[in-house]
């Protein structure tokens, strides 16, 4: 038997005669072999067999847990993009919404405010009027009815229909120009920071203009002033001009992104 083992170990050693690392692994298997008999092979078969497919099932195992792990990552990236992209999406519609509002408040608002601003007042002499002429012209005008009456007795119905109806146009302005200031407020949050400066400029300028004629209509006895509504006048045109660009500017360019990314 001792024989047979010794020579078991001799066939192995020649088949296998590679030098180096796999010639250490034979003479060690074989030295196994020699020591352990038919056993020893036996051992060393289902290692090979058994053993290697345990590797490659841990490996598979190993492999698979990193897949998922990646894949739950890819799915969180994905669920943050789509997030974003999804806020985007809302914030740029509401911008889209908000500006061209905001700038058709403004516009009004300038536009009913600009000639009050200065105190102007276009109407005829109306002391000069027939009563036909006069009647004619009252009935025109956006007088409350116990307005009306009363400039059909003042005693000079100029400076009586002048004074009520700068009232009048101030009210109307005001009621423009509150309601771009509610707007603006509640919606500034959408508009970009710099275009929103512009805005909020012009809306600190009407405000001006609203306090300085309130004071000169309360006080009628008082010299006028005028400043801030020299100012609307003189620099309300170019203000309005820049924002207007701003904003189409703004506009544009969003529906050409919108195009480029279709």
């Amino acid at each position: 038997m001792r024989v047979s083992r010794i020579c078991l170990g001799e066939r192995l050693r020649k088949k296998m005669s590679t030098p180096g690392l796999e010639a250490q692994i034979v003479t060690y298997v074989s030295s196994v072999v020699v020591a352990g008999g038919g056993g020893a092979v036996i051992a060393w078969f289902i290692f090979q067999t058994m053993g290697v497919k345990w590797i490659e099932s841990k490996f598979a195992e190993g492999l698979e847990a990193y897949k998922h792990a990646r894949l739950k990552e890819i799915e969180q990236l994905r669920f943050e993009i789509a997030a974003l992209m999804d806020r985007t999406v809302k914030l740029h519609q509401m911008e889209f919404e908000v500006l061209p509002e905001a700038w058709a408040l403004l516009t009004d608002a300038y536009a009913i405010l600009r000639p009050v601003s200065l105190g102007v007042v276009v109407a005829p002499d109306l002391n000069q009027l027939s009563a036909e002429q006069l009647e004619f012209f009252i009935e025109k005008v956006p007088l409350e009815d116990f307005q009306k009456n009363e400039l059909r007795v003042a005693s000079d119905k100029l400076k009586y229909y002048s004074d009520a109806i700068q009232r009048h146009d101030l009210n109307r302005a005001l009621d423009a120009c509150g309601a771009f200031h509610i707007y603006l407020t509640k919606n500034g949050i959408f508009i970009p920071p710099e275009i929103k400066k512009k805005f909020s400029d012009f809306d600190v300028l009407l405000a001006e203009v609203i306090g300085e004629r309130k004071i000169s209509l309360r006080r009628p006895n008082t010299m006028e002033r005028f400043d801030k509504g020299v100012a609307l006048d003189s620099n309300g045109p170019a203000l309005l001009k820049s924002l207007e660009s701003d904003v189409q500017g703004r506009l544009w360019n969003s529906i050409k992104s919108d195009v480029a990314k279709q």
